[in-house]
């Protein structure tokens, strides 16, 4: 499959693959008409011969009958002679006999002669028949091999042409290439000198332009100096302004601590105060509270006393044990409270 798709590739890449095969099957034609011409020549030169030959059996019998008949008539002229002069003597009569005989002959060789010519004459004309048909044949022969070779001529010719043609198209191709290749040139040319000349004057606009924008610079910096000028001039007098404020506040602040230190240190001062009658308030209120306590836990021990002599009384009711019990407990409970808020 590979061979073949090479092989087609091969073909298909050649352009007078045609021309080529049509001047090789040409060529092929001439070969065979040439084997065909050279044999109907021989066969024509064969029946030529075999012509020949017959045309000379036939003008041979022919003379043998034109003498045959020169001998009949001579024959039958000298027995007439001898019947005429004759007398009939036996010599006389036996020369007669004699020339009858020859007669006779004369007459059977003619008759031969013009059986010979006769047959001399058809093979002539079957001879001239064949020859006719051999000529004919090889006329053809000739004939088929001047196309062939006609038809080699044309192919070769086709071939020749097509070569031409491909040679021709080739030489256009190169031809328009270089003629393309000078244009795309020539268009470079001028597409360089055209961005050459784009590039110089965008050049010049730039320069321009930074002409402008360096004189409008120039003149806003002037400008911008002018302000900071004017900004340093208010600087300055802003800045003795805040100086003046600032001494001014200085002494104002200055006051306002001294006022706010004293007004701090009687604030301090009533705290303190506060805070000393604060605790005197809560250590007279623990003072209290301590007496309370130690009233309530003697009030406490002293009903767990009175609830131990009430229950060792057997004679006491439960209602007494309740009221007891009743006692102590809100007693313990009161105790409790004074504990946790003495803490």
């Amino acid at each position: 499959a590979v061979k073949t798709e090479q092989k087609t590739k091969a073909v298909a890449t050649d352009p007078q693959a045609g021309e080529k095969s049509a001047v090789a099957f040409a060529k092929n034609q001439v070969a065979t008409t040439a084997t065909a011409t050279a044999s109907s020549k021989n066969i024509a030169t064969e029946a030529n011969d075999s012509f020949n030959k017959a045309a000379k059996a036939d003008q041979t019998s022919a003379a043998k009958v034109k003498e045959a008949k020169k001998a009949l008539v001579k024959a039958n002229d000298n027995l007439s002679a001898a019947k005429r002069n004759g007398s009939s003597n036996l010599v006389d009569k036996k020369k007669v006999e004699s020339l009858s005989a020859k007669v006779s002959t004369a007459k059977e060789v003619l008759d031969a002669s013009k059986v010979q010519a006769t047959s001399a004459k058809a093979g002539l004309a079957n001879a001239g028949k064949v020859l006719s048909a051999a000529e004919t044949k090889s006329t053809n022969a000739v004939n088929a091999q001047t196309s062939a070779k006609q038809l080699v001529l044309k192919a070769e010719q086709n071939l020749s042409q097509s070569q031409k043609n491909s040679q021709d198209q080739a030489n256009n191709a190169a031809e328009a290439k270089k003629v393309a290749q000078s244009k795309v040139r020539e268009l470079s040319r001028k597409q360089a000198k055209e961005q050459e000349k784009k590039e110089q004057e965008a050049k010049k606009v730039a320069q321009k332009k930074a002409q402008e924008k360096a004189k409008k610079e120039e003149a806003a910096k002037k400008v911008a100096q002018e302000k900071a000028k004017k900004a340093e001039k208010a600087r300055k007098v802003e800045e003795k302004k805040a100086q003046k404020n600032a001494k001014k506040k200085a002494v104002a602040e200055k006051k306002a601590k001294e006022e706010a230190a004293k007004i701090k240190a009687t604030e301090v001062k009533r705290e303190k105060e506060a805070k000393a009658k604060q605790a005197e308030k809560i250590k007279i209120q623990n003072e209290k509270k301590q007496q309370q306590i130690a009233l309530s836990e003697k009030k406490v021990k002293e009903l767990k006393k009175s609830k131990s002599s009430v229950e060792s009384a057997e004679k006491k009711d439960a209602s007494s044990k309740k009221s007891v019990d009743g006692k102590l407990k809100a007693e313990q409970e009161a105790l409790a409270k004074l504990k946790k808020t003495s803490k």
